[in-house]
């Protein structure tokens, strides 16, 4: 049923099309379960990459680390969350034009009560796959997305 509703012809195609719709049904998930809880998934990314460091992050070091956002919209991200009391940002006194971040208690907080439902969609995506499919999609992912940094389409 799900081949005939996407109506692709080759193989290239199928892989990419499904791969790409199964993200975007994913996203839209993802971003209600994260909209319940006055969040973006966005801001769970960020957050997730936070979660559970002792030590502060640089921004710079932040947005070269999260694939998924520009940087600005990072920038964007780490000001709301700031306002929310998510995350704390200072001045770096070794070099003023660098900003640290770091979350904070309520950061880890709402972090984890919508990662444990993050984990659940997770979970009923891959129902049915056992670990060795895990981690033979997971390679084979990897693979494509290695590839798609490679393309180097232009702006």
């Amino acid at each position: 049923m799900i081949e005939e509703r996407l109506s692709l012809e080759n193989s290239d195609e199928k892989v990419m099309v499904t791969g790409a719709t199964a993200f975007s049904l994913y996203m839209h998930n993802a971003e209600k379960l994260a909209a319940a809880t006055g969040l973006s998934y966005g801001d769970i990314i960020v957050l997730r990459h936070l979660h559970g460091r002792r030590d502060e992050i640089n921004l710079r070091t932040l947005k070269e680390n999260v694939m998924m956002l520009s940087g600005a919209s990072i920038t964007k991200i780490t000001d709301k969350l700031v306002q929310k009391g998510y995350i704390h940002r200072r001045e770096n006194p070794k070099s003023r034009r660098e900003k640290l971040i770091k979350i904070t208690q309520n950061g880890e907080k709402a972090f984890a009560r919508l990662n444990k439902e993050i984990s659940t969609l997770n979970e009923k995506a891959v129902k049915g796959f056992s670990s060795a499919d895990k981690n033979s999609l997971f390679s084979d992912m990897k693979v494509i997305l290695t590839n798609m940094f490679n393309v180097g389409i232009e702006d």
